[in-house]
C-alpha cells in the first residue's frame, strides 16, 4: 500500500530589522531606492541621503543652481542608463556622479498653473520604450523630451490627481489616481481604459483612491487602495475582475487594516504590502493571505513604527536584506 506523503507547511519567515538614525537629518522617510553600484538613496522630508553601510551623506536644497530643487523628496529613480533622478517638491533633479550634483528640471517651466503642493513629484519610471515618465499629486502626468530636454505634460489622461504608477510591456503604463480609480494607459496611442468601483458588483475595483500599483513578472496586477484593502487584478475572456484582500475580524492571515501605503514586489516575486498603523505585511501564495509584522514595544528587532511608507530590496548583500522606511 503507498504512503501518503505530508507536505510541510509554509512556515512565517522569521524577520529582524535593524534601526538606522544617525546621520539622517529627519526620520520621516518618504522613498529609498538602491543604485547600481549598491548605495541606498533614501528621501525624507528635510533632503536626500546616501548610505553607504555606514554613513549617509547629505543632499540639501541651496541657492546654487546644481543642488536639488526641494528637500520634500517625493521619488526617487535609476532608469536603464544608470541615470539618478529624484522628483521633489519642486520638480525633479538629476543626478551627475562625474561632479556629485544635480542637475534640475522644473514642471513649472512647462505649466505655470502648477505651484505649490502641486508640483511634487511622487513617481518615477521608465516605460518599455525606454521614455521617462513623472507623475505628480495635483498636475498629472509629464514625459521627458530627449531632444529639448524638458518635461512636457502629458494631456491624453483625464486626470491631474495621480498617486503611483508602474509600467508594462506594450507601451502600458497603469496609474493609480486619487478619485478616478485605476487608469490603463497605452502611451503609444494614448487609449485609456478606466476600472472603476462599482457597489453594485463585487467584483469591481474595492475603491477608486488606488494609493499604490505592483506587477508581477508573470503578469499579476496588485492594487492598494487607500481605505479599501488590496485588489488582485484577473482578466478572463477579456474581462477584468478584482480579487479583494481586506481586514477581517479574528483572521491572523487577513490585513491589519485596510489603508494602504505602498505594495512592492521584491527580486523573487513576493509581495510585501506597507500599511498606515498596521505595519508590514507578506503575501503567502500557499496561504493565499498575508503574514504580518508589527511594532512590539519590547523587541528591539520589530519595527520602530507601525505606519510604514516604503521599501527596498537590497541587491548587493548575500542575505537578501529589506530596507523599510517609516514614520516617525
Amino acid at each position: 500500500m503507498a504512503q501518503a506523503q505530508t507536505q510541510k507547511e509554509e512556515a512565517k519567515p522569521d524577520l529582524k530589522f535593524q534601526r538606522i538614525f544617525e546621520g539622517l537629518l529627519n526620520s520621516r522617510v518618504s522613498t529609498i531606492t538602491q543604485d547600481h553600484r549598491g548605495f541606498i538613496w533614501t528621501g525624507t522630508h528635510s533632503g536626500l541621503h546616501r548610505y553607504d553601510g555606514q554613513n549617509f551623506q547629505v543632499y540639501s536644497s541651496s541657492s546654487l543652481s546644481n543642488s536639488i530643487n526641494d528637500n520634500f523628496i517625493g521619488a526617487i529613480y535609476e532608469d536603464s542608463q544608470n541615470q539618478l533622478w529624484v522628483g521633489t517638491g519642486s520638480g525633479v533633479a538629476r543626478y551627475r556622479n562625474e561632479t556629485d550634483d544635480f542637475i534640475r528640471f522644473s514642471l513649472q517651466a512647462v505649466n505655470p498653473l502648477i505651484g505649490g503642493e502641486n508640483n511634487l513629484v511622487n513617481t518615477i519610471l521608465e516605460d518599455d520604450q525606454g521614455k521617462l515618465w513623472v507623475s505628480s499629486i495635483g498636475s498629472g502626468l509629464f514625459y521627458f523630451d530627449q531632444t529639448k530636454q524638458q518635461f512636457l505634460p502629458y494631456k491624453m489622461v483625464e486626470t491631474e490627481s495621480i498617486n503611483s504608477m508602474v509600467a508594462d510591456k506594450g507601451s502600458i503604463i497603469w496609474i493609480g489616481t486619487v478619485s478616478k480609480g485605476l487608469i490603463k494607459l497605452n502611451t503609444v496611442t494614448g487609449e485609456t481604459v478606466s476600472f472603476r468601483h462599482d457597489p453594485r458588483d463585487p467584483h469591481s475595483i474595492s475603491s477608486d483612491n488606488v494609493k499604490s500599483v505592483a506587477l508581477n513578472t508573470d503578469g499579476t496586477l496588485w492594487v492598494g487602495t487607500r481605505s479599501e484593502g488590496i485588489n488582485k487584478m484577473e482578466v478572463a475572456q477579456g474581462k477584468a475582475r478584482f480579487i479583494k484582500y481586506q481586514h477581517e475580524p479574528g483572521n491572523d492571515l487577513s490585513l491589519y487594516n485596510n489603508s494602504i501605503y505602498k505594495l512592492y514586489l521584491d527580486r523573487k516575486g513576493n509581495l510585501w504590502t506597507c500599511n498606515e498603523n498596521g505595519g508590514l505585511h507578506l503575501y503567502s501564495k500557499e496561504k493565499d493571505g498575508f503574514y504580518r509584522y508589527l511594532h512590539e514595544p519590547k523587541n528591539p528587532n520589530s519595527l520602530t513604527h507601525n505606519s510604514i511608507w516604503n521599501k527596498q530590496h537590497d541587491k548587493t548583500m548575500k542575505q537578501g536584506n529589506i530596507a523599510e522606511h517609516q514614520k516617525d
